[in-house]
């Protein structure tokens, strides 16, 4: 929730828990979302920036053009990725304030996402933090590298959240174990002695992606692009609905940049661009 005393200008309301199963549409327009729970919350404005085909299906596929909807649905998610959080032991790792991008061999920089069992990890990202405390020493360290939905395949039916708990299987947590042990072994070899400043081991996969997210396949940058054929998957922020509009990261541009584009995009044709323009220079004067 959003307060007067904790500095909020407009006001809000932030549900935790609360997953979005259905849009109640009126006239071309919507007029309330419904949750898991039975809950309902009404609106004159609603920004979507779950995946476009989950939104899509949500809303209800003959509320758009059939070839609106296949198009959309015929389209390829990116790569997703298998992720560690490292959180060290008490003042053992030196804390360095830029990202690492490594790949385990110069050719890997443009073939990271072809790999197979033995040749995997072939590159990763690396990031980490310290506390207000200090910026001497890391007090934990985030690892990220690519891997295929797949190769997850065998548990693809199973859903597992905070809220909505699941046992993916024995089978899954051996996965996740032996990729884990592979990814270590590999940072290793960039930073020796690593392992031995590690309290705990955290691992996610590309289901923790869409389960969490909604990402299609827990892709990490939203649908395949093709400078050959742009318009293929290009998505206008602004739908066939009166006040429905979408954002993220398969509006727009990939990546965090593309995002933040995307969103000015999304608010410019609420709010009119020129407008919206106007108030971002004013800002930064």
């Amino acid at each position: 929730m959003c307060y007067p005393q904790n500095n909020c200008i407009y006001g809000g309301e932030v549900y935790k828990h609360k997953e979005v199963v259905q849009f109640d549409v009126a006239e071309n327009s919507v007029s309330a979302v419904k949750m898991n729970d039975g809950s309902t919350v009404s609106g004159t404005t609603f920004i979507s920036n779950l995946d476009p085909k989950t939104t899509l299906k949500m809303v209800g596929v003959d509320k758009f053009r059939k070839s609106y909807f296949n198009r959309i649905d015929s389209l390829e998610g990116v790569i997703s990725a298998f992720s560690l959080y490292i959180v060290f032991k008490p003042e053992t790792f030196k804390y360095r304030n830029h990202n690492y991008y490594h790949f385990t061999s110069s050719d890997h920089i443009w073939t990271s996402q072809e790999y197979d069992e033995a040749s995997w990890p072939k590159a990763f990202m690396a990031s980490m933090s310290t506390t207000k405390k200090t910026d001497v020493w890391a007090d934990g360290m985030t690892f990220i590298t690519y891997i295929k939905f797949d190769d997850l395949m065998l548990w693809e039916q199973t859903f597992n959240t905070t809220s909505e708990k699941e046992d993916r299987g024995e089978s899954y947590e051996t996965f996740k174990e032996r990729k884990a042990e592979k990814f270590l072994q590999t940072i290793e070899l960039k930073f020796p002695g690593f392992r031995n400043c590690i309290k705990s081991v955290h691992a996610s996969t590309p289901l923790s992606y869409r389960d969490y997210i909604g990402g299609y396949k827990g892709n990490m940058y939203g649908y395949e692009k093709d400078s050959n054929n742009p318009m293929k998957s290009f998505i206008a922020s602004k739908t066939k609905l009166n006040n429905l509009y979408l954002t993220g990261q398969s509006i727009n541009m990939h990546g965090v940049l593309g995002v933040t584009i995307g969103a000015v995009v999304t608010c410019s044709e609420i709010l009119g661009k020129e407008y919206l323009v106007n108030k971002i220079n004013s800002s930064l004067e």
